[in-house]
């Protein structure tokens, strides 16, 4: 699965000690859902060289971030996949 025009999303109504990470955005393969819906993924497990993989067990393929999201945070992408944004 890809997902397009995407930022990383925290659960606002969650204590930020319990805050996990989860992408937000435009998921396009899924097996359920319809191209260009708009979907936020469960908090993300881990990195599997350019997949993100969450816990569900769901493996995205980031493509564009979303705009804002990339003038806010430059070379979101590469930063995300560097970083390896997890949250066990």
């Amino acid at each position: 699965m890809k997902l397009e025009n995407w930022a990383v999303v925290f659960d606002p109504f969650k204590a930020p000690e319990a805050r996990r990470p989860k992408l937000g955005g435009e998921v396009y393969g899924h097996p359920t859902r319809p191209d260009g819906q708009s979907i936020t993924t469960s908090a993300v497990s881990h990195i599997e060289g350019q997949l993100v993989v969450t816990h569900s067990g769901s493996r995205y393929e980031l493509g564009e971030p979303a705009a804002d999201y990339e003038a806010m945070y430059p070379n979101a992408k590469a930063r995300v996949l560097a970083n390896k944004l997890v949250c066990s």
